[in-house]
């Protein structure tokens, strides 16, 4: 069997949560889901990164805003890319019109290991606050264990194709499967062995998350509980597993970044 590796309750805020296919790795979208509406996810951010000079105006990563100024992604989207090829969108459900644009004053990357997928978590520091509406919010983290068996949500922009044919301008929305570890060691054995930073998600054939997804948010409750790291199969929706990074054990290392 071949495998194909695409690089795709209790709470608390990290700041006030009443008032954005690189050469990094490839990054999921979702197959199958619906279009979402304005402010239903404020918290997500579009990652537009610039790849060998080219114009700084695509979408390649999401993102979660957690305070005024930090968004967390996956640092697979952001471990060889300066802050000055980046900008964070933020406060629109269309890639092509409207949202706030912002600077990028610092990325810190987790310890990342591209063979494992290992600690595939980013924080990224905007130049200026975020302003915060019923459009841009922040996003609360979960401090409870992933919910297994339960459905949860997930958000992003991209293509709707198993093929990679067809891309969205509007954001999708898709309720997907959060599933046990031994569903992803099955066909990843090599590379889920960590299983405590690592979720598995998964859907029916023609359903699922695909390619340009990345850092974008596993939702249960209302509350982040993960950051969508890689795909396990070339195709898209065709019923493979998803792994995300599971976001609670990151927690020390989030607010040593953000608070000292």
């Amino acid at each position: 069997m071949y495998l194909y590796l695409f690089l795709l309750t209790t709470s608390i805020t990290l700041g006030h949560a009443e008032d954005k296919f690189t050469n990094n790795g490839i990054s999921p979208h979702i197959v199958g889901g619906s279009d979402a509406e304005a402010g239903e996810f404020p918290y997500l951010v579009s990652l537009r990164i610039r790849q060998k000079g080219e114009i700084l105006d695509g979408h390649v990563c999401g993102g979660s805003i957690l305070t005024y100024r930090w968004v967390v992604s996956a640092a697979h989207c952001t471990i060889n890319v300066k802050p000055v090829d980046i900008r964070i969108v933020a406060g629109s459900i269309k890639l092509s019109e409207g949202g706030s644009i912002y600077y990028v004053d610092r990325i810190v990357n987790g310890n990342f290991e591209n063979i494992t997928k290992s600690d595939d978590i980013s924080l990224i520091k905007t130049k200026t606050d975020i302003v915060f509406n019923k459009y841009v919010r922040s996003i609360l983290l979960s401090l409870g264990p992933v919910p297994v068996g339960e459905d949860a949500m997930i958000a992003g922009w991209g293509f709707t194709d198993k093929y990679r044919t067809r891309r969205t301008d509007v954001l999708q929305k898709l309720m997907v499967h959060i599933r046990p570890y031994d569903v992803c060691l099955k066909y990843l054995p090599n590379y889920f062995k960590d299983t405590h930073t690592k979720i598995c998600i998964q859907r029916e054939y023609g359903k699922g998350v695909c390619h340009g997804e990345s850092g974008s948010p596993l939702i249960y409750q209302g509350l982040l509980y993960g950051i969508a790291s890689f795909n396990i199969d070339i195709h898209c929706g065709v019923g493979v597993p998803t792994v995300y990074t599971e976001v609670r054990p990151y927690m020390p290392w989030i607010f040593n970044i953000i608070y000292t």
